[in-house]
């Protein structure tokens, strides 16, 4: 029996870690960001940066483009 539990704790550890890397990834990151005006951004091939408080979705640009019209 212990052997079950030890399996089911490892199992509960990879989903939840599989939960916080889809709520990581849906947060996007700077390869679809739409803030062009971004000192962050790196080149191609660096490591891009998640959950920056710079990012702009697509759905934002939309926003503040008819927000200003």
């Amino acid at each position: 029996m212990s052997r079950l539990n030890t399996t089911i704790s490892e199992i509960a550890f990879v989903l939840d870690n599989l939960i916080l890397l889809r709520q990581i990834l849906s947060t996007g990151n700077c390869n679809d960001c739409k803030n062009k005006n971004c000192g962050y951004c790196p080149e191609p091939g660096r490591i891009v940066r998640y959950n920056c408080p710079f990012y702009i979705s697509k759905e934002s640009e939309e926003e503040y483009a008819e927000s200003n019209n």
